[in-house]
């Protein structure tokens, strides 16, 4: 079997499938934890290699149908009684006029963890990107359009995730000051990142609010883009405002409430003196 990969490994079986096992590489012996004096005059039954048997009557129907099956997926039993995952192909082949069952198997056990990881990882960015009480959105670096954004963003903003994806902020109207724009994309492409940028941009609406951003460049899916985050510090600014206003009217009443006393000490000292 020379057209073989050196990792594959095969088992060849008689085609009525209760018989014996006939041959097996050594690798499939490796696989599975096996001596090849143990897997001769046992049937794969026998061996308890399918963990579900009801998939091995599923391949053996195909391939009795068909004449082959190719990348059949399902969880097999080890000597120890591990189960991992297998692709499994097999095939009709006649050899000395007697017909058997070529079966090659690819253990992709280490795979299915990686996508299961990579799927948790996945769903963990998700929640916490939608489940952040700042606003997000994902950018394209080089067309300037959204690729994503966060529920708060939308609510915040007044959008829909229809409306925004796939638009730039210009055709959103977000930057009353379009020049602004400008310096904020070169200062994000010239250090790849940006940290506590005060921005006022307007909803949907028309509403004018502030915003304080933080952002950094990053590779998604192969494509340049730019992720940044922000809080709502309107009202910050509002109070902030409101307090400045308060502290120069108290000024003004500090020094007209000064001079009325100077005025008064000054009338009194006329006094004394007559």
């Amino acid at each position: 079997f020379f057209f073989f990969k050196q990792k594959t490994a095969y088992e060849i079986y008689q085609c009525d499938w209760s018989s014996d096992v006939c041959s097996s590489d050594l690798n499939w012996l490796k696989a599975f934890g096996y001596r090849r004096e143990e897997i001769f005059g046992k049937t794969p039954i026998e061996l308890g290699i399918w963990v579900a048997p009801d998939r091995r009557a599923v391949f053996k129907d195909r391939i009795l149908k068909k004449g082959r099956v190719r990348n059949f997926e399902s969880r097999l039993r080890t000597r120890n009684g591990e189960e991992r995952d297998f692709l499994i192909s097999g095939e009709k082949m006649t050899i000395a006029d007697e017909e058997f069952i070529l079966t090659i198997t690819s253990d992709i056990t280490k795979l299915k963890k990686t996508e299961a990881a990579l799927r948790d990882s996945k769903e963990m960015f998700a929640k916490a990107f939608n489940a952040n009480p700042g606003l997000i959105v994902i950018v394209d670096a080089k067309t300037g359009k959204h690729l994503d954004a966060n529920k708060t963003f939308l609510s915040t903003m007044g959008f829909s995730r229809k409306e925004v994806i796939g638009k730039t902020s210009l055709d959103l109207g977000l930057w009353k000051d379009p020049e602004k724009r400008i310096a904020f994309i070169k200062k994000l492409r010239k250090d790849g990142f940006i940290k506590n940028y005060e921005k006022q941009l307007r909803t949907k609406k028309g509403k004018e609010k502030y915003f304080l951003f933080c952002g950094e460049a990053m590779e998604l899916g192969g494509r340049s883009c730019y992720l940044l985050a922000g809080i709502d510090i309107t009202e910050r600014n509002t109070a902030r405002k409101a307090l400045r206003k308060a502290h120069d009217e108290m000024e003004i009443k500090v020094v007209e409430r000064t001079r009325q006393l100077q005025e008064v000490i000054e009338e009194y000292k006329q006094t004394a003196q007559s």
